[in-house]
């Protein structure tokens, strides 16, 4: 019976890690960065859209974040990093924050042509 159950957890993990295997598309890089988003993850709840982003620093370093923007105002895209995991270039986990607030992204700026990138990779979703 233990190996019965056993087996099923193994099989269950191993079902579950393939399921939630992200396919990161490129959306735009600077001198020091480079992003992403999940093309699996873009969820919209009304005008708001949570979605997966990654970034990949210089050194190697590089951040997961849970994001959801908020395109109610057309001509004031908003953005809030729910959740922040951080890790090592060997993919050692460093560490997690949460955020709250929503952040007003500034005209004309990467983060808004990050916006538009991601509306416009999940617009055929919106409900």
């Amino acid at each position: 019976m233990r190996k019965i159950m056993a087996i099923t957890m193994l099989l269950v993990t191993l079902l579950a890690s393939t399921c939630f295997a992200a396919d990161w598309y490129w959306l735009v890089s600077t001198d020091t960065t480079s992003f992403y988003v999940d093309k699996n993850s873009g969820q919209w709840n009304g005008l708001h859209l949570n979605c997966s982003e990654k970034i990949i620093f210089d050194d190697g370093n590089y951040a997961l974040y849970d994001i959801t923007y908020d395109y109610s105002d057309s001509h004031r895209i908003k953005r809030r990093q729910n959740f922040i995991w951080v890790y090592n270039a060997d993919g050692s986990y460093i560490g997690s924050d949460r955020g709250y607030e929503w952040t007003i992204i500034p005209p004309e700026s990467v983060g808004e042509e990050i916006a538009h990138k991601v509306f416009f990779l999940f617009k055929s979703r919106i409900k």
